[in-house]
C-alpha cells in the first residue's frame, strides 16, 4: 500500500503570476499545439502515467477560455482517460471560486460548481464546494451521481494508503500508527 499519496500541481500551462496587471487567478494562456505537447502536458502525464501520483491539482488559469478545473478535455479526457490516471482532482484553493469571479466562465455559484464537478474536479482546496455543493445538488445543477464518483475516488485513495484501515488494527499494530504530522512534516526543523 502507498505510504504517503503524491499530488501532481498546477495543471496546467500556469506560468504567470503577475504581469501587466494579469493575475493568476484571471489568466487565460493560449498556448499552442506544440507548446502543450513539448512543454506543458509531458511532465503531468509522466507523473500520473509513470511516478502514479494519486492527485493531481488544477491551476487558477484559464487554457483557450476554459478555467483548469473545468476543463473536461483536460481531466477526463487527457489524465483519467488517455493517460489511465486513477486518482483525484483537486482545484487549488480558491480555484473553483475564480471560475465564477475571476474567469467569470459562468453565471452563478451552483453553475460554477457543476461546471467543475462536470469536468472531473472532484475536490476543492478552498471553501466554495463547501458552501455551494449542496444547494446545487438540491437544486438540480450537480447530479448525487457526480458527488458519488468523486467521494469515491476519494475514498480509493484512503484505500490505497491505509488510511481507513487504521482503526481496524489492534492498538499498536498499525505500521504507520507512530507517523504524526507534528513530528514528520514541514515545520519541522530537520525537515527545513
Amino acid at each position: 500500500r502507498l505510504k504517503a499519496a503524491a499530488c501532481c500541481k498546477h495543471l496546467f500551462d500556469y506560468n504567470l503570476e503577475d504581469a501587466d496587471g494579469v493575475t493568476r487567478f484571471a489568466y487565460d494562456a493560449e498556448p499552442s499545439k506544440q507548446d502543450m505537447a513539448d512543454t506543458y502536458l509531458p511532465a503531468f502525464e509522466a507523473c500520473v502515467r509513470h511516478a502514479r501520483a494519486a492527485g493531481v491539482m488544477c491551476s487558477y488559469n484559464a487554457v483557450k477560455g476554459v478555467p483548469s478545473c473545468a476543463n473536461r478535455w483536460l481531466l477526463e479526457e487527457k489524465a483519467r482517460g488517455e493517460w489511465s490516471f486513477q486518482g483525484y482532482v483537486t482545484g487549488d484553493c480558491g480555484a473553483i471560486k475564480s471560475i465564477l469571479e475571476d474567469h467569470k466562465y459562468r453565471e452563478s455559484a451552483g453553475a460554477t460548481v457543476a461546471a467543475a464537478m462536470e469536468a472531473g474536479t472532484d475536490l476543492d482546496c478552498g471553501s466554495f464546494y463547501q458552501q455551494h455543493l449542496q444547494e446545487a445538488v438540491l437544486a438540480g445543477e450537480v447530479p448525487a451521481a457526480q458527488v458519488d464518483t468523486a467521494l469515491r475516488r476519494l475514498l480509493q485513495v484512503q484505500l490505497w494508503t491505509g488510511a481507513l484501515e487504521a482503526r481496524f488494527y489492534p492498538s499498536g499494530a498499525d505500521p504507520y500508527q507512530h507517523v504524526r504530522y507534528a513530528t514528520h512534516g514541514p515545520q519541522n526543523p530537520r525537515h527545513q
